[in-house]
């Protein structure tokens, strides 16, 4: 059996959602709280779909991994973030999710695409997570900067790689618009200007090959793009949202 899609558990999806929603208004700790009971159903609920399993595993370590960034945005003072030890279990899933699929032959050309997009998307978020280590550690342990530094950047790189092979325009949008930021922040050379070109060509190429991810990259390229203006620009915005 091949699969394009992956079958969603509906209880799930709208506790997981649920968080999300929470998270986007501030409320971190409730977010945890549904992310945590979403994870506890989500190792129970898919008996017969074990990629769809993993799938949902995967993005739920992947949003509750980020909330240690989203609260340190909140802190008025610089932050020890730690380990991205959820995110990094997140990635552990897809690539292993990629793995199967190649063994296994489950997955079809359409299925397989999704799972690197959402590889990519993790990787996202860990590029992310490093670029508020980089804000932080700039005042806690400046001879750790240049390694975090480097950590985003390589991994804004194989972020957008994964999200560009899995035909997802709003995450290689977002991506590219979080590096332009990143770049920014770190020189505020050319490298800012290339993303931003990258991000805005994926955006257009949505309009004809991702339609419904067409608005929201726009969207992205909003939010993000005026951080990447100057490096006191970039540090406002990743502050203020990472």
């Amino acid at each position: 059996m091949n699969y394009t899609t992956f079958t969603p558990d509906e209880e799930i999806e709208e506790i997981h959602q649920r968080g999300v929603d929470e998270a986007n208004h501030g409320h971190l700790d409730a977010a945890a709280q549904s992310y945590d009971e979403a994870l506890i159903l989500v190792k129970h609920g898919y008996d017969t779909d074990p990629f769809g399993q993993m799938m949902h595993l995967g993005r739920l370590q992947r949003d509750k991994g980020f909330l240690p960034a989203l609260h340190a945005a909140k802190s008025k003072e610089p932050v020890e973030l730690g380990e991205p030890v959820l995110l990094e279990e997140s990635l552990y899933t897809f690539v292993t999710l990629e793995h199967m699929s190649r063994e296994s032959g489950v997955l079809d050309a359409l299925g397989a695409s999704k799972v690197s997009a959402e590889t990519g998307a993790t990787r996202g978020f860990l590029a992310r997570y490093a670029t508020m280590d980089v804000v932080f550690l700039s005042y806690l342990e400046p001879p750790k900067v240049r390694p975090a530094q480097n950590l985003a950047a390589t991994n804004y790189f194989e972020a957008y790689r994964d999200a560009r092979a899995g035909n997802n325009r709003y995450y290689e949008t977002m991506i590219a618009a979080n590096a332009a930021r990143f770049e920014a922040l770190r020189s505020g050379g050319t490298s800012r200007i290339y993303w931003l070109n990258v991000a805005a060509s994926s955006a257009l190429n949505a309009r004809t090959s991702d339609p419904e991810n067409f608005v929201p990259s726009l969207k992205a390229i909003a939010s993000k793009a005026p951080g990447a203006r100057s490096r006191g620009a970039a540090h406002r915005s990743i502050r203020r949202k990472p």
